[in-house]
């Protein structure tokens, strides 16, 4: 039987050598619309920003593809009966402000096409989440990783809060030329009786596509303002997305994975009003 890796790897060289004929037949073309047409520019600009469009809509279905993860992921986690994952879920009675220092949910998920790879985790005892893809000459990767606090609430009557997360971040990416790396990270309070969400606050949203490194370092304290109604059960969690996509020779990467890179939060805070 034929090795699917083998034959993988075959056509992605097949690819690559199209890929290169492809690119030295474009610049024959060039020189030679060079010395006959004094508009080149005019027409090789417009193809640069529909490239762009290209890999910024690529980005977004693969962010709405680890969305669909995540929800299968919090639908699981609704469904769940297990006795154990149940006995730590704290319950936080209307009106009485409270802060908690560690997580008791958490998930991650990745895919990847042609040579690319992707690996997304997480940890629930450090409250951490982390996520890290690469792809080279043609191909693709993205991960996602999520961690938070699931929690009960009781009372009589509904009664808004703040539910306060802070904590910090430290990454790298970089897309080339030919490629496109993006890393997002937010946080969210979710409605887990009611299957929805009830705010997402934006903490990091940085890409690269110019051959340019960024490294992006910061700590972050946000807040958001919600109805919370006795009798059900919300998840204020932290979440990272990364994506990376290659079309040429180049290598487009980020990381968010290793001892000193990653998203956590030190704290979760819940203020009543």
């Amino acid at each position: 039987m034929v090795n699917n890796k083998k034959i993988k790897k075959v056509m992605v060289m097949i690819l690559l050598v199209m890929l290169m004929c492809f690119n030295s037949n474009s610049v024959v073309f060039s020189m030679n619309a060079e010395s006959t047409n004094n508009d080149v520019d005019d027409i090789t600009e417009p193809q640069q920003a529909i490239d762009t469009e290209i890999m910024i809509k690529e980005n977004e279905r693969m962010i709405k593809q680890n969305d669909k993860e995540v929800e299968e992921y919090l639908k699981s986690l609704k469904e769940s009966n297990d006795f154990s994952i149940m006995s730590t879920i704290p319950t936080v009675n209307v009106g009485q402000n409270r802060t908690f220092y560690y997580a008791n949910i958490g998930n991650s998920g990745q895919n990847s096409w042609g040579v690319g790879i992707a690996n997304g985790d997480y940890s629930i005892t450090n409250r951490r989440a982390r996520s890290s893809a690469s792809a080279v000459g043609i191909g693709s990767g993205q991960s996602w990783g999520l961690v938070g606090l699931r929690f009960n609430v009781s009372g009589s009557s509904n009664r808004t809060a703040y539910i306060r997360m802070a904590g910090s971040y430290r990454g790298s990416l970089l897309g080339s030329f030919t490629g496109y790396s993006n890393a997002q990270i937010n946080l969210h309070v979710y409605d887990l009786s009611a299957s929805s969400e009830l705010d997402s606050r934006s903490i990091l949203n940085i890409t690269s596509s110019d051959g340019i490194a960024r490294n992006p370092n910061n700590s972050y304290n946000r807040s958001s303002l919600v109805s919370l109604q006795p009798g059900r059960q919300y998840l204020a969690y932290l979440r990272i997305d990364g994506a990376v996509q290659e079309y040429g020779a180049g290598i487009s990467n980020l990381n968010f994975r290793d001892s000193i890179r990653f998203t956590d939060y030190s704290s979760i805070r819940i203020d009543w009003q």
